[in-house]
């Protein structure tokens, strides 16, 4: 309601905090705007939000930039609260959340780490890592994505733009702003709507069981090029996220 109101009465982002996310109060950083970072730059990547490469006292940060719509807004909180609420040690982190009150364009920013490498697919092709290297990488993934799913968590988008390299040569998942949370009781329409291309999936990364119209929960380990995953025990009746398929482990991944 917030955003909606701040299209036509700018005055109103000043009272933005009033519906933060209790859990993101203790990111919130007060005052702050872009014009508070000494080297702002802009990167070109492919994404739905403006992204910047900022640097604090010679310490560089990412900045994703979202405007404060009706649309966005929500966006922006829900990845928000996912990643703190989800922290793990591949998994990228939320260090502040701010938000620029410019009446021309009102914008919510969340700064996270830098990861000097980049994308997954880059990484391999400009540093040209050894099969362990990539191996110790990719299980690193599998160790995040098992993570999330044993929170009831479907990433939603899982592909190498959305795999960052640090400078240590770890892995860290990225882009959460479609995923969804088993907890939130969304139905199988909208998770299949979300996931599809032109709801924010990538084509060729999308989930089978997704496409083919069946229950999402049954495919855990496709988006990590794992292979179709068996069925879970018709006798097993915990939460099938909270089961990960730990023979994707086993599999030949480099």
């Amino acid at each position: 309601k917030l955003a909606v109101l701040a299209q036509d009465f700018p005055e109103v982002v000043r009272e933005l905090r009033a519906g933060l996310p209790s859990c993101l109060l203790e990111l919130w950083c007060e005052g702050r705007t872009l014009a508070y970072y000494s080297d702002v730059r802009r990167l070109e990547v492919v994404s739905r939000n403006s992204v910047y490469h900022v640097k604090d006292n010679g310490e560089s940060s990412i900045v994703k930039e979202y405007p404060i719509t009706s649309s966005a807004l929500p966006t922006c909180f829900k990845e928000a609260s996912l990643l703190h609420r989800l922290r793990h040690p591949h998994i990228v982190q939320v260090k502040a959340i701010f938000e620029d009150p410019n009446p021309e364009r009102p914008c919510v920013y969340m700064e996270m780490p830098y990861y000097e490498h980049g994308q997954l697919d880059v990484w391999i092709q400009k540093e040209k890592p050894d099969a362990l290297s990539i191996l110790r990488v990719l299980t690193q993934l599998l160790l995040a994505v098992a993570h999330l799913h044993h929170n009831g968590v479907s990433h939603n988008d899982i592909k190498p733009a959305n795999v960052l390299i640090g400078s240590d040569g770890c892995a860290y998942l990225a882009d959460f702003d479609i995923s969804m949370d088993a907890t939130a009781r969304a139905s199988h329409a909208l998770l299949r709507a979300t996931a599809a291309p032109g709801g924010g999936g990538t084509l060729g990364f999308i989930a089978p069981e997704v496409v083919q119209n069946s229950n999402w929960l049954e495919g855990v380990g496709w988006g990590c090029g794992g292979g179709r995953p068996a069925p879970p025990p018709k006798s097993n009746k915990a939460h099938p996220l909270a089961t990960p398929n730990w023979s994707i482990y086993s599999r030949r991944v480099y």
